[in-house]
């Protein structure tokens, strides 16, 4: 389950961002085990950050992820709403895959701040150029770009990601453009 809390938008802007995420979600995890994750996205005009992600317990057999994704670079100027919650939609594709990574035990987060990705324990740090070095952020980073584009691909032609991967998997890429 994925719930929206802070900045509303309008009813299409809200649509398109659910969209983004409920695609990357379905990107990294069946649906079948999406019924014991809820993530929210604290939609926030807070400046100086983009997003982060936190997993916040696990409450029944239901893991909880809270994610929090600024606003500040909402294009207000865009007349096309792809193009004015770009920023946003990226921000948002980030952040699930951080929820991936930690739905997945890839990543887990210690009381200290140190974290253990993929096995191996990386200690707290606040330095910025570290920052870039963390396997998890180029992960992250690494992905966002790509299913920004799948999403936009799947959206043009009216598909889900399920449906996409069934009928344009035996399609030459240079066939779609």
């Amino acid at each position: 389950m994925i719930r929206f809390t802070g900045v509303k938008f309008d009813k299409s802007e809200m649509k398109l961002l659910k969209e983004v995420a409920q695609f990357t979600l379905d990107k990294f995890i069946p649906r079948s085990k999406q019924k014991n994750i809820h993530v929210t996205i604290n939609l926030t005009e807070s400046p100086g950050w983009s997003g982060e992600c936190e997993y916040v317990g696990n409450e029944d057999g239901v893991r909880k992820f809270k994610t929090m994704v600024s606003t500040k670079r909402v294009n207000t100027r865009a007349k096309k709403l792809l193009v004015k919650l770009k920023d946003p939609m990226k921000t948002i594709i980030h952040e699930m895959v951080h929820v991936k990574q930690y739905a997945t035990n890839q990543m887990f987060d210690y009381i200290n701040g140190d974290t253990k990705f993929e096995g191996k324990l990386y200690k707290n740090t606040r330095n910025y150029l570290e920052y870039w070095d963390h396997p998890w952020e180029q992960e992250a980073y690494g992905r966002t770009d790509g299913i920004y584009e799948q999403f936009l691909f799947c959206r043009k032609h009216g598909l889900s990601l399920k449906e996409a991967k069934r009928k344009i998997g035996k399609i030459n890429i240079k066939d779609l453009n």
